[in-house]
């Protein structure tokens, strides 16, 4: 590791996230060394809130898909074997 490279860190311990435990903030070198603290803690736990509620929507969206395939196929395989029957009994009958 490079020597004389000084970074700011944020370290965050996170109680209502289902997802993380703690989360890590790089300040930008360039941010001023008057910015205020509350508002960068503010600015990371609304960026930990919007990705867990991100990943809950993706894995609702999911869900629906995972319902909409499971209908369909069922759909699909009485129909199918509706017309095997109707076959079978055109040949035999």
């Amino acid at each position: 590791m490079p020597k004389g490279i000084q970074k700011r860190i944020i370290v965050i311990q996170t109680q209502q996230c289902s997802y993380f435990e703690s989360a890590f903030f790089v300040l930008r070198n360039d941010l001023p060394q008057t910015t205020a603290d509350d508002a960068m803690l503010i600015e990371a736990q609304r960026i930990i809130a919007e990705s867990d509620r991100s990943r809950k929507s993706q894995k609702q969206k999911k869900s629906a898909k995972n319902f909409a395939a499971v209908t369909l196929s069922l759909i699909i395989g009485i129909f199918c074997g509706a017309a095997m029957i109707g076959m079978l009994w055109i040949i035999v009958g």
